[in-house]
């Protein structure tokens, strides 16, 4: 089982310091976790993965979910679609690293 169950601002890609997502993990048990992906509101120019607005998701850890709260870079960094973007490329990194947390793929 493993000790640590939270991993903040975790990379996910290279170009910006905030293609990052925080990872939580169920207090108990180590059977892989099903995953639940929260990105924050804020129409993509404003907004981050600790709002109080993901409260609720990343609760679900309490029901042996594990959460994804992913941040992705805002449109005064980058266009839209480019956000977007940043969605996608964080669901692919969790899908090839998912042994490193014990998740279900």
């Amino acid at each position: 089982m493993m000790d640590q169950r939270q991993w903040p601002d975790v990379p996910y890609a290279t170009k910006s310091a905030s293609q990052t997502f925080d990872l939580y993990l169920p207090p108990d048990g180590d059977l892989p976790f099903p995953l639940i992906v929260g990105i924050h509101g804020g129409a993509f120019r404003m907004g981050t993965s600790r709002n109080r607005e993901m409260d609720p998701i990343t609760a679900a850890t309490t029901r042996g979910y594990a959460v994804a709260s992913i941040n992705d870079r805002l449109s005064s960094e980058a266009k839209v679609p480019a956000p977007v973007a940043d969605c996608r490329e964080a669901i692919r990194f969790l899908r090839s690293n998912w042994m490193c947390w014990n998740l279900d793929p």
